[in-house]
């Protein structure tokens, strides 16, 4: 399929799907001039078209400093259609494995994904499908992206930033499930206000998940305790040894102590802690 969109012709490469109220389609230039791909909409609900034409130009003028979050807007017959930069299909919730990243890697993606929700450009009305559909990606550096394949059938113009943040919340509990420590906290804390409908927008779960990255300091007493109790396993027995001299020492002390007390009625090294110059002679000091 060849779609004029008025500044270039696009070449379908490929049909994502082929909805009841729109077509996806991933679209390069026919000419070849540039490599990359877009994302293509084709939608054939005029209802429809109108909602996401109106909820395009809302977030355009809330955002004046943005550019258009589509590359192109043009018709294609009867039907409205927009395009978008593409994004590598790597489904965060595939390609997400607990197992390949290490904690710091962890935390970056959790709030990598909350960081793409807020400066995404995109509606939130469909910023809620995209959450809801799985349009989430995961590239191989770590980095989370928003792809653009929606089915627009389950489109609401009503959804808001409160909606956004519950289904965000939601897929974080998700990759939170199997976390201890601080990961386990983050995910008391977000289950405990997603059931309270608490979170209004992305900002204050962006400061929840932050909560889980942000224990550097008692991290860093953790590796030291243990490094603290590997030093005590391997040198247990000399620490043990000095412990048995150290008591036998004082039992010595304390032996020469009682006999000295027997014998002389008193104890000769205790005179070190007495003021022996309050008297001289017969002349008191303290008068």
């Amino acid at each position: 399929m060849i779609l004029e969109t008025g500044t270039m012709r696009l070449f379908s490469i490929r049909e994502v799907f082929r909805g009841r109220v729109n077509d996806v389609l991933v679209c390069i230039r026919e000419d070849g001039g540039g490599e990359e791909c877009y994302t293509v909409w084709l939608i054939r609900e005029p209802g429809v078209a109108r909602q996401v034409l109106e909820a395009f130009c809302r977030f355009q003028k809330e955002r004046q400093e943005m550019d258009t979050p589509y590359v192109e807007c043009f018709f294609q017959g009867s039907r409205m259609c927009f395009s978008f930069p593409y994004v590598p299909e790597r489904p965060l919730c595939r390609f997400y494995q607990r197992e390949g990243y290490d904690a710091e890697e962890r935390r970056k993606v959790w709030q990598g994904l909350v960081r793409e929700c807020m400066a995404v450009r995109m509606p939130e009305s469909l910023l809620y499908l995209a959450l809801m559909q799985d349009q989430i990606h995961l590239e191989r550096d770590g980095r989370v992206r928003i792809g653009y394949s929606l089915d627009l059938a389950g489109y609401d113009a009503r959804r808001g930033q409160r909606d956004c943040t519950g289904a965000c919340g939601e897929l974080l509990l998700v990759m939170l499930e199997e976390e201890q420590g601080r990961g386990r906290i983050c995910r008391m804390l977000i289950e405990r206000k997603l059931d309270r409908r608490s979170y209004t927008h992305m900002g204050e779960l962006y400061q929840d998940v932050r909560f889980a990255g942000s224990g550097k300091k008692s991290g860093q007493l953790v590796r030291f305790g243990k490094r603290l109790g590997r030093a005590f396993q391997n040198h247990r027995h000399g620490i043990f040894r000095l412990f048995v001299i150290g008591c036998l020492l004082l039992a010595g002390i304390a032996l020469c102590m009682v006999i000295s007390q027997m014998i002389w009625g008193e104890i000769p090294f205790l005179r070190l802690f007495h003021n022996s110059f309050q008297t001289i002679g017969t002349e008191s000091l303290l008068q």
